[in-house]
């Protein structure tokens, strides 16, 4: 089996404007998606036993 990639010079180039933006973008989901886990994790915290929450998150045997 055989590959062959064709390459040519005269494609668009990203320009520095669309990669600031696409980091911005990326940084914008990633501190949502942090926030998102944050808060489920909390209103776990807060509806369920804690108990319950370290059986699973933290297993006994770490301990021992």
């Amino acid at each position: 089996m055989s590959v062959i990639i064709v390459a040519f010079e005269a494609a668009p180039k990203a320009c520095e404007q669309a990669r600031q933006k696409e980091a911005e973008l990326d940084a914008r989901l990633e501190n949502k998606v942090k926030g998102a886990l944050v808060t489920l994790l909390y209103r776990l915290f807060v509806r369920h036993n804690v108990s319950l929450l370290l059986d699973v998150f933290l297993p006994v045997h770490l301990f021992v």
